[in-house]
């Protein structure tokens, strides 16, 4: 394991013969944990005895749950191993250095003595000069410190270190620019405490995206019909400044409490604006639902599930060999959509040409429907991060393989398949009401005059006769033939390119000249 989260330390109780203390410490050095303390006596592989062992654990994930995540990693490794081992006591080791402020070693400018009579503009270059050199560190010597206090800094900025270039002789120390000379009176926090409970803030701010979301929803009802959602704002503002008083101590109480009040209005303002501004409530709503905060959270899960496995060290290599398949099967899956979009002309694939650029399009949107198996994943990756997956792994195993199996198929139906037959059936009834079909994916149906360059009896038709005197909706060409549907009979009809005559219509209900 390249790098951990979480460090506990363990008492064990192991009972058994020399072998069995052997392949208990062997364990331990391949999942690189550490044996800090070993009591007991000298034993042979055929003698047993009792061995006490403090072992220091290091592994990834959640706070919540470590110490019985590290408990039943202990124990599940004396099931591989067949061990009579006891984890007696478990407790994480907690390090969180002080932040102390930060120094930047400088060299000062040379300044006469306020004693000596000097101009005033001269008096005052020196002081601007002085200003800027504290301010904007023009002369820093390229070292910084971290000190509670400047006498403190001063020192470590004086002291000499291997292979870097000497101090100045009268070295002073400067804060950042607008900082002050001085730190804050408070005592200074941890370093990584405050970070964590600040990465809870997103959990209140997805809530209130999704409270926006809502209130846009309801938006053309007035501010009347927002009611249902004012009581889970208020739960995210109250969390907001929760998690803003833990990340602050210092910061007051109203102070927090605005901002928690700020950041949750204005999130919600950007999920109601969202949900306002699109061309329907539904759509809106599943932009900044789905799109954003289902998103998100699928995404981390994904991203947990990455990075506690070992497939960091599986993907250089297999990703590279996945390519040459992906380039197989995208074309391929692109052009599902056209398919259910002609099935409602009662059409083939076959019949229509669509352009390779539209072929991926589609594919890349079959593929964004298809992610909704990412589900399954994101459910481990939470799992594993909370340490629920340490023993007894088959259950949430099965049931993340039947939730990849049914996302997929309900992805690639309601989200692909479904919306593109719909859209055939509207194109069928916008057709059959005189009214032109939306482009889709490759297809432009068109009203056309088809006009026979030769006698219309002798022109090949499939799938019906030709009249020329009414208009027909071209969908396209493949193979030389023309696919028409006639809007009347709704049937398709096919008649070869070199026979016709293509003309707009300037209205489907008007004869054609």
């Amino acid at each position: 394991m390249s790098g951990w989260d979480l460090r506990a330390v363990a008492l064990i109780a192991l009972r058994g013969t020399e072998t069995d203390r052997r392949l208990f410490e062997e364990e331990v050095a391949v999942q690189e944990w550490e044996v800090l303390e070993k009591e007991g006596p000298a034993l042979t592989p055929s003698a047993e005895g009792d061995c006490s062992y403090v072992v220091e654990l290091r592994f990834r994930g959640s706070s919540y749950r470590a110490v019985t995540g590290a408990r039943e990693r202990l124990e599940d490794l004396s099931d591989r191993l067949v061990l009579d081992l006891v984890v007696e006591a478990v407790q994480l080791v907690e390090r969180d250095p002080l932040d102390l402020p930060v120094w930047y070693a400088y060299e000062p400018p040379r300044l006469r003595p306020c004693t000596t009579p000097l101009p005033l503009r001269e008096r005052f270059r020196e002081r601007a000069v002085d200003w800027w050199t504290v301010t904007f560190g023009p002369r820093d010597s390229g070292r910084q410190v971290r000190a509670l206090d400047e006498t403190g800094a001063r020192a470590l900025a004086g002291r000499a270190l291997p292979g870097a270039q000497s101090a100045p002789p009268a070295v002073r120390v400067r804060r950042s620019m607008g900082t002050g000379r001085h730190p804050d009176r408070h005592p200074p926090s941890r370093r990584r405490g405050p970070m964590r409970q600040f990465g809870m803030l997103r959990f209140p701010v997805l809530l209130a995206l999704v409270c926006g979301a809502w209130i846009g929803v309801l938006w053309g009802q007035g501010v009347g019909a927002w009611w249902p959602a004012l009581p889970f704002l208020a739960v995210a503002a109250a969390a907001a400044a929760v998690v803003l008083r833990r990340v602050g101590p210092v910061l007051s109480g109203p102070f927090v409490t605005v901002a928690g009040v700020v950041l949750v209005g204005g999130v919600a303002g950007v999920g109601a604006n969202g949900v306002v501004t699109a061309p329907d409530a539904v759509t809106g709503f599943r932009l900044v639902v789905i799109g954003l905060g289902f998103g998100y959270l699928v995404g981390m899960g994904v991203w947990l599930l990455v990075r506690q496995s070992s497939w960091r060290r599986t993907l250089p290599w297999l990703l590279p060999a996945l390519l040459p398949l992906v380039a197989v099967l995208l074309p391929g899956l692109g052009l599902t959509l056209p398919a259910a979009y002609l099935d409602a002309f009662e059409l083939d694939l076959e019949d229509v040409d669509v352009p390779a650029v539209w072929r991926m399009i589609g594919a890349l949107r079959v593929a964004v429907a298809l992610t909704l198996w990412l589900l399954a994943p994101a459910l481990i990756g939470y799992a594993k991060h909370l340490h629920f997956l340490v023993r007894d792994r088959w259950m949430l195993y099965a049931v993340a393989a039947f939730l990849s199996l049914y996302c997929v198929a309900q992805g690639a139906w309601s989200l692909a398949l479904e919306p593109a037959a719909a859209s055939g059936s509207r194109a069928v009834a916008a057709a059959a009401g005189g009214r032109t079909p939306a482009f889709y994916y490759g297809i432009k149906p068109e009203w056309m005059c088809v006009l026979p360059v030769t006698d219309v009896a002798k022109v090949p038709v499939e799938g019906g006769s030709l009249d020329p005197a009414r208009a027909y909706l071209l969908m396209g060409d493949s193979g030389g033939a023309a696919v028409l549907w006639d809007a009347w009979g709704r049937a398709a009809l096919k008649v070869p390119l070199a026979s016709v005559r293509l003309v707009p219509a300037d209205a489907p209900r008007r004869p054609c000249p």
